[in-house]
């Protein structure tokens, strides 16, 4: 069965608030993907809370969980404001959608430039890394950060907290991981299958 092809809204709701497509916008180019395919045009969404210093140092990123979005205000803003974990009189804290996203960055529903159609089923497989890449340039080259002072995130935002750590040596000082471990199991390579093929079939 081919993917629906459903015309983007203005601004998405769910279980954690509206995201506003194209809020905070970064757009590269071109972006390679681990795969070797390239794709042109890539759109970031991403949300900022806070202000960046002089030094450009007080960076935290938040790395979102699968089904969670750059709206993090909406689902751990328990956590955002000033004097909270999130400080925002002490960090610039940074959230943005990942590749592949349904919320604005580049992914399925977005238009092909190359054939002027929407992806849909032919959007190629992407990586953690191949997110942390382009979220790393976003904060290097959209927001000007010499350093990330803290990176966080839990699930999928774990794994990608991890791959921040690895690729971000030198640009991050601290990692915050959590409900991730360094590797799947083979119970869970088993159940993200499982998800998978729901997907499919």
């Amino acid at each position: 069965m081919p993917p629906v092809d459903t015309p983007a809204k203005p601004a998405i709701e769910d279980d954690y608030g509206i995201m506003e497509a194209c809020k905070q916008v970064f757009r590269v180019p071109s972006f390679t993907l681990e795969s070797g395919v390239t794709l042109d045009d890539v759109h970031v969404n991403y949300k900022t809370f806070g202000v960046l210093n002089a030094a450009k140092d007080n960076v935290l990123f938040v790395c979102h969980a699968l089904t969670g979005n750059a709206a993090l205000d909406t689902w751990w803003g328990g956590l955002l404001g000033d004097g909270k974990p999130f400080d925002t009189s002490k960090y610039l804290v940074v959230c943005a959608n990942i590749l592949g996203s349904c919320y604005g960055t580049t992914g399925p529903t977005s238009i092909n430039p190359r054939t002027g159609k929407r992806y849909g089923g032919s959007f190629p497989d992407v990586t953690v890394r191949d997110t942390v890449r382009l979220h790393i340039r976003l904060v290097v080259d959209e927001i000007g950060a010499s350093e990330v002072a803290c990176v966080v995130g839990g699930s999928l935002g774990g794994m990608q907290t991890l791959e921040w750590g690895f690729l971000g040596q030198g640009l991050v000082q601290k990692i915050a991981v959590i409900a991730c471990g360094a590797q799947h199991s083979g119970w869970q390579i088993g159940i993200s299958e499982v998800q998978r093929q729901a997907i499919y079939r």
